[in-house]
């Protein structure tokens, strides 16, 4: 009888981590994106997007597989209407942090999920609707997260890829009514308090996915190319706005040293905060044959 058993083991944490490195990249990103806002026009705006980035990813300790990951955009939308014949701009910013825990996948794949708070502020402009020519958006999400990466496992070239993506669960939004000015709520009872509202998926959707490519040129400097994509929607009293982008981003990506102490100055062994010995491997399945004749 031969007997088939399947089981996936998880390992325990090595007792002498390396000391790991803060991951540190800033881009540039060029591409286009669709406006919708309601409050100012009822036609959907298309046109070019251009992005800074900057995304954070530091250790939160030195013997767990956790992580934080900050990231920070500041975008520029220039859109027109479909016959070309008004302009709608837009500037906006988004801060993210977040809280990862890192589990190892089988094939050196690491894996991380976590969580955190979006922040989001900007403001749209539209100078050829005489009664409405700005808007304020304000916006602060709860999300989770995911990321994929992997290292290639070669000396020369060691290529690391990472696929993220985030999606909001709830928040608070401000939002204004259909015949409201903004120029007016101070005056009412309430105040700007009375343009806050909770965004839950019924009434807003919000998700991002990033994927990126750090590349080492010689021993100069690590490359950043990639592709990012991002959703936001929000409908709330007969008003809808949303936002949609996508582009290429390319720029520089840095590992800094994690602050502990004479330890970290003095070693010779650091890694990535991903890729160092600190994590949860999840192994792949143990095929285990028991013949008995």
């Amino acid at each position: 009888m031969v007997q088939l058993l399947f089981t996936f083991a998880l390992k325990a944490q090595q007792p002498e981590p390396l000391s790991r490195t803060t991951y540190l990249a800033m881009d540039l990103s060029v591409g286009g994106g669709v406006v919708e806002n309601s409050y100012l026009t009822p036609l959907r705006y298309g046109g070019t997007r251009y992005g800074l980035h900057l995304v954070v990813e530091s250790p939160l300790t030195k013997r767990h597989p956790l992580f934080l990951r900050l990231a920070s955009d500041l975008t520029y939308l220039s859109s027109v209407n479909p016959s070309k014949s008004a302009l709608l701009e837009q500037t906006r910013y988004v801060f993210q942090g977040e809280a990862h825990y890192i589990f190892s996948l089988p094939y050196s794949f690491k894996l991380s999920l976590g969580g955190g708070l979006r922040g989001l502020i900007g403001g749209n402009a539209l100078p050829s609707n005489v009664n409405n020519t700005t808007s304020f958006d304000a916006k602060l999400d709860l999300v989770g997260s995911v990321q994929l990466a992997y290292m290639l496992p070669l000396q020369l070239f060691p290529a690391t890829f990472r696929l993220y993506a985030n999606y909001g669960v709830i928040g608070l939004a401000h939002h204004v009514g259909y015949n409201q000015s903004y120029f007016e709520v101070d005056s009412q009872d309430g105040g700007l308090a009375r343009t806050l509202h909770f965004t839950h998926l019924g009434n807003a959707s919000q998700s991002a996915l990033l994927f990126s490519i750090d590349m080492p040129i010689a021993n100069c400097c690590t490359l950043r190319i990639g592709y990012c994509l991002d959703w936001d929607r929000l409908y709330m009293e007969r008003r809808a706005s949303s936002v949609f982008t996508q582009g290429a981003f390319v720029g520089f990506s840095f590992d800094t040293l994690w602050f502990a102490g004479r330890e970290a100055v003095q070693s010779k062994q650091h890694r990535p905060v991903l890729f160092s010995n600190v994590f949860i491997t999840i192994e792949q399945p143990k095929l285990i044959r028991n013949i008995r004749v």
